[in-house]
């Protein structure tokens, strides 16, 4: 069904197109209420146009392949995810550890499906048995899945649109909001839809606003599924202070979700989610994007390792949060402190190690950056490489210490390794959570009991 743009527009768009664009601008409006006045910029308009150009002529470019399209999979059903990370896609540059995540038990794919991977880090497609990751997910369906009439009737469409585009220059802003999909993706799915070739199609909370425009179109694929890669999602219960509008706006985009299925890590999120959807929510377990080592290496080689969460700056929506440099300080420093206390009755030295999830960005602390820096430079601390393997990591573990409410402690847990949670500031509600610890002296407890066996 096709709608106005707008509430006196001439231009119509499908409705599932203006269901992507209500979410693109944060608003939950019904279709025939008028869209809040968006103002896209001159420049920002001609260089949208430039580009929808360019990829119009790389699709045109495809149709002219001289080699045969081999595809071993061709009459089986597809996947689609979108919103990975390169970090989470690649591990040692190889996709393969990717693939036997995805075929795991854990999931009802198999070798049968065809995964495609939508990565926008990458410029040539990389190709594993049959998971293939690729830059754009509609262009590489356009490629391998249409006949050349097929094609050149979606090249039509796609010029269409683009002359409307164009001569909307001076009446419409919100178009240019979703250009790609207005001109390209859209019907690139609908075409396909046509096929019945979709099983699943698998978004993350990278995407938590608004997902791709396939999750809106109707009977596009059997089931529209949401993969929690964390479990850190659950709002942090304070004591006084009020709800942020960042967290306002994640309820409702939770509310406002296409999607099907949840997949998260523990029952606890499932409670939350299910107070904010319909959807069905399965418990999966930890979800890292790589399968734990057929044989864990049980030789304790870590006393304690703390998971973190690097605080933002204090220009962030975080500032009046725990994610801040007061709290993660006082964090580091009452571990530090407890350990040396058991250390001492002990009689023997006590390693603490510190895992970060990833790299530093202009977003956080400078403060907490230097301050890790130079207790990593006194050796009071060692800090482990990025791309540890968190099962690995965590069995050779002792002790896992994370910050509220990080996901390694849940891993750590599967793998019956001592993990809990830690944090003393005031600001929280007292968590009657047996793996969450609110007092120094009971971190102290916890550590002397466990590294004292």
């Amino acid at each position: 069904m096709s709608v106005p743009l707008t509430k006196n527009s001439n231009l119509f768009i499908s409705s599932y197109m203006q269901r992507l664009l209500n979410k693109k601008v944060n608003l939950t409006v019904s279709s025939h209420i008028e869209l809040m006045q968006i103002k896209v910029p001159f420049l920002k308009k001609i260089k949208i146009i430039l580009i929808t150009f360019i990829l119009f002529l790389f699709y045109f470019t495809k149709i002219l392949r001289i080699t045969p399209k081999k595809n071993k999979t061709r009459g089986n059903k597809i996947v689609l995810i979108y919103s990975l990370t390169k970090d989470q896609i690649f591990k040692d540059n190889s996709i393969s550890k990717l693939h036997d995540f995805l075929v795991s038990k854990k999931f009802n794919m198999t070798e049968k499906n065809e995964i495609l991977i939508e990565c926008r880090g990458i410029l040539r497609s990389r190709i594993y048995s049959n998971l293939i990751v690729t830059l754009d997910i509609p262009l590489k369906i356009f490629t391998t899945k249409f006949s050349l009439k097929e094609q050149l009737k979606l090249l039509l469409v796609f010029f269409y649109k683009l002359t409307i585009l164009v001569k909307s220059f001076n009446n419409s802003q919100y178009i240019y909001l979703v250009f790609r999909e207005y001109v390209f993706d859209e019907n690139v799915y609908f075409a396909i839809t046509k096929k019945n070739k979709m099983n699943k199609i698998i978004t993350t909370p990278t995407a938590i606003q608004y997902q791709p425009i396939s999750f809106e179109i109707p009977d596009f694929a059997v089931e529209r599924v949401m993969l929690w890669y964390s479990t850190n999602s659950v709002p942090i219960k304070y004591k006084s202070r009020k709800t942020s509008i960042f967290e306002k706006n994640l309820e409702n985009s939770l509310q406002r979700m296409a999607i099907d299925t949840h997949w998260v890590w523990t029952n606890e999120h499932k409670k939350y989610l299910k107070k904010m959807t319909n959807s069905a929510i399965l418990v999966k377990g930890s979800m890292i994007f790589y399968n734990p080592p057929k044989k864990l290496d049980s030789n304790k080689k870590y006393d304690v390792v703390i998971f973190d969460v690097a605080p933002q700056n204090s220009k962030s929506v975080f500032k009046d949060t725990i994610y801040s440099f007061p709290v993660a300080k006082e964090f580091i420093e009452d571990i530090m402190e407890s350990v040396e206390l058991v250390s001492q009755k002990l009689d023997r030295n006590i390693g603490i190690y510190i895992k970060h999830k990833r790299n530093f960005a202009p977003t956080h602390s400078s403060k907490y950056i230097a301050y890790i820096d130079v207790l990593a430079k006194n050796r009071q601390l060692s800090v482990l490489p990025l791309d540890s393997d968190l099962y690995e990591t965590i069995a050779t573990s002792k002790i896992v210490i994370g910050f509220p409410f990080t996901s390694p402690v849940i891993i750590g847990q599967e793998l019956k390794v001592p993990s809990i949670y830690y944090s003393s500031t005031n600001t929280l509600v007292k968590y009657n959570h047996a793996n969450f610890i609110q007092s120094k002296l009971d971190l102290r407890k916890y550590i002397e009991t466990n590294l004292g066996k």
